[in-house]
């Protein structure tokens, strides 16, 4: 072989390695670009993924909160309603003992000893004496006994019983009609069982 062709096969031997190492830094860059646009997309895909995961769980934590929220109001909703139905049936039960008490004997005077009291609160002047029509009839008949003038006149409301007292000469008022009575205990209950009914 000759000089020239000695030398020609070594500047080619030294074309290929160089070729040869470029070829592998190309390759290792493609490798290398590759592998970070593999990994740029999982990360995305990562993002993604974890994105929706997180608004799944709040919409989870949402429906949750919703349903909790609603299991307590009608809870509370159901509470009310025993509460109010609990309430009725107890001052039924007093209102039904209140007509079974205003038939009685006792009651003529327990009435008597209210038309006094009225008198006592409001002293004197022109005293009018407001019953409902089932105590018209025992007002007429105390009217001689009670030993003081007035007037009678027929309640606009329902009293119950007993009876509502207006003085005319003072403007003065008094109610001992057993409604009222009944109204101020039932508040009472209410207080004293912390059963308010606002809730």
């Amino acid at each position: 072989m000759d000089r020239t062709e000695e030398k020609l096969l070594v500047f080619s031997d030294m074309v290929l390695k160089d070729a040869a190492h470029k070829k592998q830094e190309i390759l290792e860059k493609a490798e290398a670009a590759r592998k970070e646009m593999v990994e740029a997309g999982e990360l995305r895909l990562l993002k993604t993924a974890h994105d929706g995961i997180q608004d799944s769980l709040r919409a989870m934590g949402r429906a949750s909160n919703e349903d909790v929220s609603r299991t307590i109001l009608e809870s509370k909703q159901a509470l009310f309603t025993r509460r109010e139905e609990i309430i009725t049936a107890v001052f039924e039960n007093v209102a039904a003992r209140i007509a079974a008490f205003r038939k009685t004997p006792e009651y003529r005077d327990y009435f008597k000893r209210r038309i006094h009291e009225g008198f006592e609160a409001l002293g004197q002047g022109e005293v009018q004496v407001l019953v409902d029509d089932e105590d018209r009839a025992l007002a007429e008949s105390l009217h001689a006994e009670i030993g003081r003038p007035y007037q009678g006149a027929d309640a606009q409301d329902v009293l119950g019983g007993g009876c509502l007292f207006v003085n005319r000469t003072t403007g003065r008022m008094c109610d001992f009609s057993l409604q009222r009575q009944m109204e101020v205990e039932r508040q009472t209950f209410l207080e004293r069982y912390e059963l308010s009914l606002e809730g």
